[in-house]
């Protein structure tokens, strides 16, 4: 008998209420219990009923319940509103499982109590009925459980008990926002639990602990769980699809038009990027709607859609209402920064950042172990810089009361709190309230109710970039490397694992693609490990290979390892590897990015690398660092390269080994959130050939894990931004505010749209690839995640806002179940559409509890609007087995225009797919030559007209995931025979202009040449 509410044993109270307890001896308990002033209506009975309830009740006790339900009911049929027998029928009905019954049976006894007295203390027996019948419903009619529950905290508003036990079903059945409300009146008069604390601080999330994917199919799961748990639990690991269409078949919720599930039913359609069916929605009558925030960022995403500014007021009452919410905060932020009002988005900036400390703070006090009183008054410090103080107290109010319950200190802070509910304007939210004053409430209403008026959802059609693709081929791709001479196995550590990794173990290594002789073909440099960092010295050197493919050759074995002879062997931790030229001499130069000490290799031009002088590099260069990507742009626009370094967490606990159990298995296995995380540094390229190390941002607010990077110019401005993907914490993007001697950023993640994936949370984020995915002539992004996680895909707008519109690219269904990592854009058909590539791999051996550990690598192959999982044709069985893929880069190793893909493994060999699909069309591969850029010329913007289909591409670096790319910009033209129109703008300012060119395969593109040279 599922009777008891698990919410009853988050709540230390005894009800004095006939029910007792709850469990699997609830029925006993409530056989054996008092009613409340069973002696005082004892002596009501007249002596005549003596007898039969007497008897009724010795047959109850030797379980003949169908004798003494008989003699109750003879008796009530005397007396209908006989109290001893009442109860006793009600311990009959509960004993037959007859719960709907016996709560009716009590709620005539609290309406014939309320009608005898009124109330004057909150231990009446109308509430304890009540209660006491609303617990009977809940495990078959939830619903009218809460709503049993509210008509009793609406008769006693001050009974405590009561008010916690509707919380706990309003949680129990996942109705977060009222039982929110609940909870914050409670934490001003009583001591909450952590758990509760920790509620408020994640209002979206879901209450009920799901160990894994629940079950849609499976109407018992959901019935038990609660629908928008279950919701709420498939929103927050990014299943919005699935999410939506739970809700959808709700007979309890939607189709009864429960306002809670109306409104959460109108967020979904935000998530799942489905704005017609949105304006559908948003014609139905609203006004039950409008308690709940999820309408709010409903309707407030639907106006900003149509650049409506009345979009502010939307969000700023969603966040007004739910505080915590970090989807609020961040869609105000946004429609702040598309309005101009960027004094008022950088003030609810702080806002946010406090809110994404807050939600860290109770993640550490939630993860077990005793009450922290340090981090309670960390959370105390944060509740007041939110303007929401009852809750700073409430903090500190639950560690003491766990630690020491007897602390005078509960005394002086319950009074601090009657102080604030007696000045309650004492306490305000300055960046809310400078908002609220610029918020059109007569302009917002009318829109409201313009948006009811829309039923036809034509009317008011978001347009979008229509695209037609040519239907792509299937592609073909065989892995070469062992027979064209590439013979490298990763190592994780000296004798590599599988699992149980400590943190950077299970993250691999990158490859760059560089043309380090000159001699016209990409050769390769790979990452290797296997050393006990951070000052150990591995077994097997990073390696070069040198390409000396011939085509004329048959079998040719086109790669051989130099790496000893050209002088760039390493022995540490390498994580990132990239390629560039940092002297400007026109040789192509190499920076190592280790678990260790990072290392800038310059080309000598005689094949062989020399290691910079350390004279040349900042004192700290040689601190052992945990670096992940690395990136050479010009960053500060003088002309000069420099160097981004993204480092993961900067703690040398992580390299201590895992601790186990007596019984073998691992204590902790550690994530990103264990460890202090690390800032993104730039290593400023000084004129003198000197460099100078700069942190980006500040340790104790921008510090963060990073795993992926790019570098380009994202606004067309001619300066390049760098975006940093981090794992479960906010993305960064960093844009320069100035170019002196002392440069400085500022991160803008935020505002661009950029920061939180689906529902305005972080992700753990990896692999970046940029490209124009939607044809409007700007760069997006493509960003993997972890499994369980869509895939995000945001598209830049006109306004250089981004919005992620993976799920609209139909990149949900293929993505969630993923563990991605590399990630690039590329046309591998010529078809003239961009196309996905992801290399997918779990960081954990899960396969005990159902999940996978090796995983495909994806081509995605883009259709008009969509990317679908293509079959990959080839001679090998690559594409059909499953792997533990990390780094993908994309090159032409034998000069036949169609890029192939070079692939890291965490612990297998690596791999050189050649693209051997047959080609639809034509493709040019571009290589730029600054002058007065930079050399490699990163950030520059390429526009190619060709077939009446207009085409842009940028050079950029850091994509991908710990590697580097071949520095050719490649575009697939389709059918057409000329280029009619080349634009080539350059970082420096000067704008190129080449028409009606024939297509060669490739091509040099120098700036201030007029001039295109074939390759």
């Amino acid at each position: 008998m599922r009777l008891a509410l698990r919410c009853i044993s988050y709540f230390a109270v005894l009800l004095p209420i006939a029910l007792g307890g709850c469990g699997r001896d609830s029925q006993d308990n409530f056989a054996s219990s008092p009613a409340p002033n069973a002696a005082t209506q004892a002596n009501v009975a007249t002596q005549t009923d003596a007898a039969p309830i007497k008897s009724a009740e010795q047959a109850f006790e030797r379980g003949d319940l169908e004798a003494a339900e008989q003699v109750v009911r003879q008796l009530m049929l005397r007396q209908p509103d006989h109290q001893q027998a009442r109860q006793l029928l009600v311990r009959i009905n509960v004993r037959q499982s007859k719960f709907k019954e016996a709560a009716e049976i009590l709620l005539t006894m609290a309406a014939d109590e309320a009608t005898k007295n009124e109330l004057s203390d909150n231990d009446s027996n109308e509430i304890a009925f009540r209660m006491q019948a609303a617990e009977l419903l809940f495990s078959t009619e939830p619903l009218e459980a809460i709503e049993t529950l509210a008509d009793a905290v609406k008769r006693a508003p001050d009974h405590l008990v009561a008010r916690r036990l509707y919380a706990g079903m309003l949680n129990e059945q996942g109705f977060r926002f009222d039982a929110n409300e609940q909870l914050r009146y409670l934490a001003a008069r009583s001591i909450l639990t952590l758990r509760e604390l920790i509620a408020l601080v994640n209002p979206m999330l879901t209450w009920v602990q799901f160990s894994e994917k629940p079950n849609i199919d499976d109407p018992q799961t959901v019935k038990q769980n609660g629908v928008l748990n279950v919701v709420a639990a498939l929103r927050a690991n990014g299943d919005v699809r699935e999410a939506r269409l739970v809700l959808e078949r709700s007979e309890l919720l939607t189709k009864r038009r429960h306002p809670a599930a109306v409104a959460m039913q109108g967020y979904l359609l935000v998530l799942n990027q489905d704005f017609d069916a949105l304006r559908q929605w948003a014609s139905e009558p609203s006004q039950s709607l409008r308690r709940y925030p999820a309408y709010w960022l409903a309707i407030g995403s639907l106006l900003e859609q149509q650049n409506d500014p009345s979009s502010v007021g939307c969000f700023y009452e969603a966040l007004r209402r739910e505080p915590g919410s970090m989807e609020a905060a961040t869609a105000l932020t946004q429609a702040l920064t598309t309005q101009q009002k960027q004094t008022k988005a950088d003030q609810l900036r702080d806002y946010q950042k406090s809110i994404n400390e807050s939600q860290a703070l109770a993640y550490k006090m939630g993860s077990g172990g005793p009450p922290n009183p340090y981090l309670a008054r960390e959370m105390g410090r944060v509740m007041k810089t939110l303007g929401r103080p009852v809750e700073a107290i409430a903090w500190q109010e639950t560690v003491i009361q766990a630690t020491a319950p007897t602390a005078r200190q509960l005394a002086v802070l319950a009074k601090h709190k009657q102080q604030l509910l007696r000045h309650p304007n004492h306490w305000s939210l300055p960046p809310l309230e400078t908002i609220a004053a610029t918020v059109d409430l007569k302009l917002l209403e009318r829109r409201l109710r313009e948006l009811t008026r829309q039923s036809d959802p034509a009317e008011t059609r978001v347009s979008r970039n229509p695209t037609s693709h040519p239907i792509p081929l299937r592609p073909r791709f065989v892995d070469i490397a062992k027979r064209s001479g590439i013979t490298m196995r990763h190592f994780n550590r000296p004798e590599r694992i599988e699992k149980e990794f400590r943190l950077f173990e299970a993250l691999g290594s990158g490859v760059a693609a560089l043309d380090y002789d000159l001699d016209g073909k990409v050769d390769l440099y790979l990452g290797q490990a296997g050393s006990d960092p951070p000052h150990g010295v591995s077994l097997h050197s990073n390696s070069l290979y040198r390409n000396l493919y011939d085509q004329t050759v048959v079998g040719n074995q086109s790669f051989i390892e130099v790496s000893k002879t050209a002088h760039c062997e390493d022995n540490q931790y390498t994580h990132g590897v990239t390629a560039g030229d940092w002297n400007q001499d026109g040789m192509i130069d190499l920076v190592v990015g280790n678990v260790g000490t990072n290392r800038i290799l310059v080309n000598q031009g005689d094949g062989t690398f020399r290691e910079i002088d350390d004279a040349r590099l900042p004192e700290n260069w040689n601190q052992a660092s945990v670096t992940m990507a690395i990136g050479i742009a010009d960053l500060t626009g003088d002309g000069l390269p420099d160097l981004c370094e993204v480092e993961y967490v900067d703690d040398p606990s992580v390299f201590n080994e895992i601790q186990y159990h007596p019984s073998g298995e691992p204590i902790k296995l550690p994530g990103p959130k264990h460890f202090r995380p690390a800032n993104a540094k730039v290593c400023v390229h000084q004129s003198d050939g000197t460099v100078k190390r700069q942190t980006l941002g500040r340790p104790e607010t921008d510090a963060s894990t990073g795993l992926g990077l790019l570098i380009t110019d994202l606004d067309g401005d001619r300066t390049n931004e760098v975006l940093v993907a981090n794992d479960q914490n906010p993305n960064h993007l960093w844009k320069l505010n100035s170019s002196d001697q002392n440069p400085t950023w500022s991160e803008i993640a935020v505002q661009r749209g950029v920061a939180f994936g689906t529902g305005g949370k972080p992700m753990a984020c990896m692999g970046v690839a940029a490209a124009d995915f939607d044809g409007n002539g700007h760069v997006d992004l493509h960003i993997t995640n972890f499994n369980g996680e869509c895939s995000n895909l945001y598209l830049q707008q006109d306004n250089e806002l981004f919005v992620d519109q993976a799920i609209a690219f139909g990149l949900d269904q293929a993505t969630v179940p993923m563990v991605g990592f590399g990630t690039q854009a590329f046309d591998y058909d010529h078809n003239g559409s961009l196309d996905l590539v992801i290399a997918n791999g779990h960081i954990e051996d899960l396969r005990q509890k159902g999940k996978p550990f090796r995983m495909p690598t994806q081509i995605l192959a883009r259709r008009d609007n969509h990317f679908h999982p293509i079959d990959v044709e080839g001679s090998d069985d690559y594409f059909q087995a499953e792997h533990l893929g990390r780094c993908v880069v994309t090159l032409d190793h034998n000069q036949d225009g169609r890029l192939d893909l070079a692939i890291t493994d965490l612990v297998d060999d690596f791999v050189l797919l050649e693209n051997q699909t047959e080609s639809t069309g034509r493709a040019i591969m571009l290589e730029l030559i600054g002058t007065k850029s930079e050399r490699d010329a990163i950030g520059t913007r390429i526009e190619l007209t060709a077939g009446r289909k207009r085409h842009v591409a940028w050079a950029q670096t850091g994509d991908g995931y710990l590697g580097k790319n071949e520095a050719v910009i490649h575009i697939g033209i389709h059918q057409a025979d000329v280029i009619d129109k080349l634009v080539v703008d350059w970082p420096s300012g000067q704008r190129q202009v080449f028409t009606n060119i024939a297509p060669s395969r490739r091509m040099l593109v120098i700036e201030n040449q007029s001039e295109l040279w074939p390759r």
